[in-house]
Order: structure tokens, then C-alpha cells, then sequence
């Protein structure tokens, strides 16, 4: 069979398997996110029981060497630096075709980088299809296809985060939530969202935003720097400190370090996506 012939004919049957995808796999898009060489975020995801923008802007008047870990916006691969060099560095290194695909749980995570910017898609299927998912995701014509409909659904509204600073989900069409929460009780609703430890024999509760904090106090960062890494207040820093003091039993901050390492309190990526997809 001639080339062209054999090319049109996986085209087709791409096309024709796309198109009962969604239904076939249960197959949800919890995320999407862009971010830009110049260090603009945009993120829409209802990880957090609701849908919502986040745009994040001048953030490329940080410092030189400014890092950020970028799983807080949903993408996943590693700490990239604002530039897209790093990114597409760790992409040439890490990944083929300067796109990621793999799975933990139920959610498959596909990063993708272009000229301007890392492009993320964070979806949720049956555990048990998750292998099959992502070897159709990893095909570059077929993700196209199938990425193809939403992102021009939400073409509108991403044009809009390029005008107006902040954008709340109120402020979106309340049609592109259904796409986005097809289900009245959605996987996302049952994620735990506290981190454990273990310390005497006690079981302790973080939540993830404490745990981000100590992370970077923990670190040498201040509590001011902290709170200017993750764009919160410095009395909030102040407060996850209290809070974990509390919950640790510990009076100074040396004494809660101390509980801490004794606890091996080491917050990893992993965790982190366990957090994310474990019910």
C-alpha cells in the first residue's frame, strides 16, 4: 500500500476514534493551563470544587534566576525556570516530540511545549483505562484532534484574561463549566487535600498551602520572601507558622524544624500527585 494512502487511512481512523473518545473512556479535562516565555500564566482548572482563571502578570520582573515550582499551576514535569529555554531543555532531555504523556491514578497529565509557551492538559478516566489513554495521547495527531474542540471553546475566554487582569469564574460563560464538570459528583471532590505525618506515634494534618510554606522556610527563605514565592501575605505566612506550631506541639520555630525532620518531613513531587489523585 503506497505511503500517502496508509497515512490517510490512520488519519481517518484517528479522526473516526476521536470523536467517541470522551463518551468511550469517561474521560474528563479537569485543567488547562499556558505558560508564557515572557512568565504570564493562564490557568483554568477546577481541581478546587469550582472552575476558575488565574492570571498571573509582571511576574517577569522578578529577580534574575527566579525559579518557580510550576506543579502549583497544574503542570507537573519539574521546576522550569520563567524563560522557556530551561523548559525546553528538560523537554529535549526528558521527553520526544517536546511533549509529555503519563498517568498516576486516574489522571493522565500531558505537558507540551510550543515556540511561546508550555501548554498542560490534566485529565481524569477509569483507572483501569489510564494505560490506553495515555498511549493515545501520545500521538501527536490524535491529542491534536482531540484538544482541538475544547481549546477553541475556551478561545473566548482565554482572549479575555489577555485584556482584564483577573478573571473570576462568574465572570465565564456558564456553558463552558458543563464541558469541564460533566458530572453532578465529580472524582475531584473526594481528593484529600492535607498532607500526614507521623510523629510519636501521633498522626498530624497538614494542609498543602502550610505545607508549601514550611517547605520554603525550611529552605532559609524568610517569611516575607515566602510570601512574595507564592503571591500570599506575609501575616498569612505568619499564621500557616502558628498553625503548624500548634499542630506540632512546638513553641519556637527551631523547635518545629526539629519536629519535622524527626517526622522526615519531605513534601515530594510524588506526594504531591498522590495528594492530588488518591480518593
Amino acid at each position: 500500500m503506497p505511503k500517502r494512502e496508509k497515512a490517510l487511512q490512520y488519519s481517518e481512523a484517528v479522526q473516526g476514534f476521536s470523536k467517541n473518545f470522551l463518551n468511550k473512556f469517561d474521560l474528563k479535562i479537569i485543567h488547562y493551563g499556558k505558560i508564557y516565555a515572557n512568565g504570564k500564566r493562564i490557568v483554568l482548572s477546577n481541581s478546587s470544587q469550582f472552575i476558575e482563571f488565574n492570571y498571573l502578570a509582571n511576574v517577569d520582573k522578578r529577580p534574575a534566576g527566579y525559579k518557580t515550582n510550576l506543579k502549583r499551576f497544574g503542570i507537573v514535569s519539574g521546576i522550569i525556570d520563567e524563560t522557556l529555554g530551561p523548559a525546553r531543555e528538560f523537554f529535549r532531555k526528558n521527553i520526544n516530540d517536546e511533549k509529555e504523556v503519563f498517568h498516576v491514578g486516574e489522571s493522565i497529565f500531558v505537558n507540551k511545549l510550543t515556540n511561546n509557551y508550555v501548554e498542560s492538559y490534566t485529565f481524569i478516566s477509569n483507572h483501569e483505562q489510564s494505560n490506553i489513554v495515555q498511549t493515545y495521547f501520545n500521538y501527536q495527531e490524535a491529542f491534536d484532534l482531540y484538544t482541538l474542540t475544547f481549546r477553541d471553546h475556551f478561545k473566548a475566554a482565554i482572549a479575555n484574561l489577555e485584556k482584564n487582569p483577573i478573571l473570576r469564574s462568574s465572570d465565564v460563560f456558564q456553558e463552558e463549566i458543563k464541558i469541564l464538570n460533566p458530572s453532578e459528583e465529580a472524582l475531584w471532590y473526594k481528593h484529600p487535600h492535607h498532607y500526614y505525618l507521623s510523629l510519636y506515634g501521633r498522626q498530624i494534618k497538614l494542609t498543602w498551602r502550610e505545607v508549601e510554606c514550611l517547605s520554603l522556610l525550611m529552605r532559609g527563605r524568610t517569611s516575607l520572601e515566602t510570601a512574595e514565592l507564592l503571591q500570599i501575605s506575609k501575616a498569612t505566612v505568619d499564621t500557616y507558622l502558628e498553625r503548624a506550631k500548634f499542630k506540632l506541639n512546638a513553641h519556637t520555630r527551631v523547635e518545629l524544624f526539629d519536629s519535622l525532620f524527626q517526622a522526615d518531613f519531605k513534601p515530594t513531587l510524588f506526594d504531591y500527585l498522590l495528594y492530588k489523585n488518591l480518593k
